[in-house]
């Protein structure tokens, strides 16, 4: 990097004519070094605030916060309503799963169609079940 700040630099001296041999080049020389600097330091700046402002926008987590939040899910830390909702959620994607297996062409369908079509099966079940003189049966 340095190098090629070196070459950046030399290259703008020499067309800009300030390889002329005078005492204004070590002036101009350093004078562009402090510039290169600046906008080093500028560019840094520029990127720090980019990175922050997308993960903001993108709801982005840095590798600390991600590994923090790991740990809190680990180790039990954090609202226990999130995690029992996050059971839940994950409990209930595993029965509609399963009644994906169950009813026909539960896979070509939607979530909503896939229970619909469950409560009907059941609903029918039921009514065979009456019909063939099993009585008491749960709601």
């Amino acid at each position: 990097m340095e190098r090629s700040r070196y070459n950046s630099i030399a290259y703008i001296q020499d067309n800009l004519g300030l390889n002329e041999g005078n005492n204004d080049n070590r002036e101009a020389s350093s004078t562009l070094k402090e510039d290169s600097d600046d906008i080093d330091a500028l560019l840094s700046l520029v990127r720090k605030s980019w990175k922050i402002m997308m993960r903001k926008s993108y709801g982005l987590k840095t590798k600390k916060e991600r590994l923090r939040s790991s740990l809190e899910k680990s180790s039990g830390v954090g609202s226990s309503s999130s995690c029992n909702s996050e059971r839940k959620r994950q409990k209930t994607k595993k029965m509609v799963r399963a009644l994906r297996g169950i009813v026909p062409g539960g896979n070509e369908t939607n979530t909503v169609a896939v229970l619909d079509e469950a409560v009907q099966y059941l609903k029918s079940l039921k009514v065979e079940l009456q019909k063939s003189g099993i009585e008491n049966l749960n709601d």
